[in-house]
């Protein structure tokens, strides 16, 4: 394996005429010789193995064509489609016709598109995405030249517009933009929302591109390509929760003053932007861009898919600002809100403070959740009660809700001792 990896033509030869040696050998990360050979580019080791006796091609020959590929090493990908290697084969979406896209290796896709044999129709699209992760335009335009659906999907759902949003190509993205066949309806979001996560979050980039680098550029060039401002990435997140999310105040500031955003289209507004978003910075300690959102006018009652609000992410985080500016707010509604959040702060330590807020401010300690507990009897399982029972008491809790904390805190220590004994 070694003399493979290190193109030791000579050793190769040496070893595989020692009988004992299984020119088929795995290691433990499941390579073999030619894997390795082919993996480096050592044309003349390729050979040697290709011709052993007892080599067996059908096992091997697939994932050491990916390699060659992925690595540029043009001979070898012909050495081993001479040899009958399965030009579509395929491991998990990843083809050596995908691979060579995704590293713009151009002179071997153009190898590959000249063989017979490739299902273009199943590797095309998986190819075009790669190629546009990759920023290979020249790829793209070959793919494209032999058919290749420029709307292709992947398995995740993932869109060559979205790639090249992901990547800051802004070049290659007035080109794919001006594609007659782009469907930008479908494409449009999320690119949108791609370029609204700063490329250092896209973990196969962060060393290559600056957080702020050019991202304005690339929504204004989508949104000035009639790109919907209120459309969603697959999951269905808008602009400005995503930039809530990610972004500072000012880029926040920015994202508001874009044309467009308050407007209804699609069944989405700015409403339902605006709550989501409030949400979003409310549990990312986003203090300012939550003090943009409520001067915008955003529901501070705003509640999202999973029946959380504003206030109580706040809470749950033990975000006291946050939690004070949004009290502040003349449009809460305290009376739906105090309660869910004062039950959610009590469920950990380093919240009391945000608890004692929140009783003075008047919600009422008997407040219950969905499942009938209280905030003490939530501050219970979580072990804080002696850090913050004395709150509850001096504000009135009273028994008789689903069950008193005290007595729950004893069946608990009764049921820990007999898991003991």
């Amino acid at each position: 394996m070694l003399a493979a990896n290190q193109g030791h033509n000579t050793t190769v030869d040496f070893l595989l005429a020692q009988k004992e040696i299984n020119v088929n050998t795995v290691d433990m990360e499941g390579n073999t010789a030619l894997i390795e050979a082919a993996t480096y580019g050592h044309q003349k080791v390729v050979e040697i193995l290709l011709h052993h006796e007892g080599f067996n091609l059908e096992v091997q020959g697939g994932s050491a064509l990916i390699e060659a590929a992925r690595n540029s090493n043009k001979e070898t990908v012909q050495s081993l489609l001479s040899k009958g290697v399965d030009i579509n084969t395929n491991q998990d979406n990843i083809s050596a016709l995908v691979e060579a896209s995704r590293k713009k290796h151009q002179d071997v896709v153009q190898l590959l598109l000249s063989y017979g044999g490739l299902n273009l129709e199943v590797q095309g699209g998986l190819a075009l995405i790669a190629a546009s992760e990759g920023g290979g335009q020249n790829i793209i335009e070959l793919l494209l030249s032999k058919g290749v659906d420029v709307n292709a999907t992947d398995k995740d759902g993932h869109i060559a517009l979205e790639m090249a949003a992901r990547i800051r190509g802004k070049r290659l993205l007035q080109w794919l933009l001006s594609h007659k066949d782009l469907n930008l309806e479908v494409q449009g979001g999320p690119a949108l929302i791609a370029a609204l996560v700063p490329a250092n979050q896209y973990i196969w980039h962060w060393n290559q591109y600056s957080v702020e680098k050019g991202d304005k550029d690339i929504i204004q060039l989508l949104l000035s390509k009639g790109v919907d401002i209120n459309a969603t990435d697959k999951h269905g997140h808008p602009a400005l929760e995503t930039a809530a999310v990610y972004r500072n105040q000012d880029f926040v500031q920015w994202l508001l003053s874009c044309e467009g955003l308050d407007l209804e289209f699609q069944g989405i507004n700015f409403e339902v932007h605006g709550g989501e978003a409030l949400i979003a910075a409310s549990h990312r300690r986003k203090e300012d861009v939550v003090q943009s959102l409520l001067f915008k006018e955003v529901d501070v009652n705003a509640v999202n898919k999973f029946g959380n609000t504003a206030l109580t992410e706040a809470a749950q985080n033990g975000h006291l600002k946050i939690v004070l500016l949004l009290l502040s707010h003349e449009g809460l509604n305290l009376n739906i809100q105090g309660g869910p959040a004062l039950i959610v702060a009590s469920r950990g330590l380093k919240k009391d403070d945000v608890v004692q807020f929140l009783l003075s401010k008047g919600v009422d300690v008997n407040a219950t959740d969905k499942l009938g507990y209280t905030a003490l009897e939530r501050a219970t399982e979580s072990d804080v009660l002696d850090v913050i029972g004395h709150d509850f008491h001096d504000n009135g809790f009273q028994q008789g809700t689903k069950r008193h904390a005290e007595d729950e805190a004893e069946d608990l220590t009764v049921n820990k001792k007999l898991h003991l004994d």
